[in-house]
């Protein structure tokens, strides 16, 4: 179910696009995903993680890594996130984020 509302929401929306994709608002956009995607893990560690697949998830998680550092040079906030986000990884997965 939560799985489904993210995906819905903007999780696929960068799916499938290769190299760098030209975002006007890049920052903004960037941010929000990691946003959600930071909720998203924050679900699969609590009591609701039965709503979210953990291989999607991990999917998912290494997919919005690399986007963030091919945006890292916009701004230090994104370079950030992507850390965040790969200590979340590893936090989850227990392995450390290709």
């Amino acid at each position: 179910m939560v799985l489904g509302i993210i995906r819905t929401l903007l999780v696929l929306s960068f799916d499938g696009i290769k190299g760098r994709p030209v975002i006007t608002n890049i920052f903004g956009t960037a941010h929000a995903q990691f946003g959600k995607i930071l909720v998203l893990s924050a679900t699969y560690m609590s009591s609701l993680s039965g709503l979210v697949d953990g291989a999607e998830l991990e999917r998912l998680l290494q997919r919005t890594i690399k986007f963030l550092l091919q945006s890292h040079n916009i701004s230090p906030s994104l370079r950030a996130d992507a850390r965040i986000l790969a200590e979340v990884y590893e936090k989850i997965f227990r392995k450390p984020q290709n």
